[in-house]
């Protein structure tokens, strides 16, 4: 696998034929920051990387991988990740649409469309629909998870995920309602085209998960106060390799 052009894991297009060195950033209508939570879980980081950046390439999408990854050892928040990644992607690359992808989802279609457009400025676009586990079938209806695919406004008008989901569960249909209440439209790629390999994923606890569904029935009337504009966290560690910028950072109530 190549390097990229910058150290962080940015890579853009470059015309063979133009001899002047083009910069990833907005001029670029693809440009895509990929946010990816993370712990414990580098082992699967190459699986990823391996398939993902190859796909990135042959679609010519200008990008920067963001590993997002939480130091501590009590509960998982993977929304509060997703936020942090969106705000540190936000200060160090200019990007028209940000892509929330688990670590353990490995794209296996070419097809899949990862750059932003004109209908990522209309929708957003669930990416994470056709997994292997599922026969390759969309799950439920309004499911958002796995992959996601939003622009940068449409982000900020939900004032993100929620940061109260403290281990697995429901965040992904706390953003839908979010979604709903601001009346931003979703669509979900085709299955035949957003295809997944699924590695291993840690079950949710049932006692979790009830409280989770007794949280998500407060989403609309948290989304205001619960978000972006909520945010506390504290970047303990940043390395910029070759194909991804990885941040440690410390999130949990006291950060």
């Amino acid at each position: 696998m190549s390097s990229p052009h910058v150290f962080g894991g940015s890579w853009t297009f470059r015309d063979p034929n133009i001899t002047r060195n083009n910069v990833c950033n907005t001029t670029f209508a693809s440009s895509v920051a990929i946010v990816i939570p993370i712990r414990n879980r580098w082992h699967q980081v190459p699986v990823l990387l391996y398939t993902l950046i190859p796909l990135l390439r042959k679609q010519r999408v200008c990008y920067r991988i963001f590993l997002i990854e939480q130091a501590d050892t009590g509960p998982f928040n993977r929304a509060k990740l997703f936020n942090v990644g969106f705000m540190e992607a936000a200060d160090r690359f200019e990007f028209r649409c940000v892509i929330f992808h688990d670590v353990d989802l490995v794209p296996i279609n070419d097809l899949n469309p990862y750059g932003c457009d004109e209908q990522t400025d209309k929708y957003v676009v669930h990416l994470g629909v056709g997994l292997d586990v599922r026969k390759f079938q969309l799950y439920f209806p309004r499911l958002v998870g796995g992959v996601l695919k939003m622009s940068n406004a449409h982000f900020v008008e939900v004032n993100g995920y929620s940061n109260l989901y403290w281990d697995w569960g429901q965040e992904d249909d706390d953003m839908e309602r979010r979604l709903k209440a601001k009346h931003i439209p979703y669509v979900h790629m085709s299955p035949s085209i957003a295809r997944y390999m699924a590695m291993d994923h840690e079950k949710q606890p049932r006692r979790t998960r009830q409280m989770h569904l007794r949280l998500l029935g407060t989403s609309w009337t948290r989304m205001a106060s619960d978000g972006l504009n909520s945010l506390e966290y504290k970047v303990l560690q940043l390395n910029e390799f070759h194909l991804f910028t990885r941040i440690l950072v410390d999130i949990q109530e006291t950060a």
